[in-house]
């Protein structure tokens, strides 16, 4: 993803995708995610690509910020398997009861390549995995990826679980007090 540009994505007042930059498809097939390409994702709800309800409950409460004309800012990371990026999102309203999405890079760290846990077609278990942070929930406690990995044994499988994205207590605060703050 380029600093400068980053990608930019809208949705209309009914929260349906109607918008996504160049940059989206670079950085979807740059990071194995050809199901998120652009005409895979546009037209479609936002919400079919948010799971879990805290992250949902977060967002819905992101969108009525912005539609009350302020603009909210926070940052996730968006890693890959041999690097840790953390990311700023900034979000606006637009025309008509919209939002833009545009998110940048901070700071990209290579890392020694972790198993990324797939789609888990063959797998009946999940792991559930902070979306702002990536620390992987296990044993009753949030823990990074690399950690997860080798406490789950991860390299060691033949079919690595799917994944459930969750938001983790501390992301959770810190997403509320940025609506809160403002």
């Amino acid at each position: 993803m380029g600093i400068e540009t980053g990608i930019v994505y809208r949705i209309d007042d009914q929260d349906v995708i109607t918008y996504v930059n160049e940059e989206w498809d670079r950085f979807a097939n740059a990071n194995n995610g050809r199901s998120l390409m652009s005409h895979r994702v546009l037209n479609r709800s936002l919400w079919e690509f948010i799971q879990d309800a805290p992250t949902r409950g977060l967002y819905r409460q992101v969108l009525k910020r912005i539609r009350d004309g302020r603009c909210v800012r926070f940052h996730l990371r968006c890693d890959a398997p041999g690097v840790r990026r953390v990311l700023a999102m900034d979000i606006v309203g637009s025309e008509n009861g919209g939002a833009q999405f545009h998110s940048r890079i901070l700071s990209a760290e290579p890392r020694t390549p972790v198993a990324v846990p797939g789609t888990g077609t063959d797998s009946k278990e999940l792991l559930r995995v902070c979306g702002w942070c990536n620390k992987v929930f296990i044993g009753g406690h949030w823990e990074e990826i690399e950690d997860a990995v080798e406490k789950l044994q991860l390299l060691q499988r033949s079919i690595v679980p799917a994944l459930s994205h969750g938001i983790c207590d501390p992301c959770y605060v810190a997403v509320k007090e940025t609506l809160t703050d403002h």
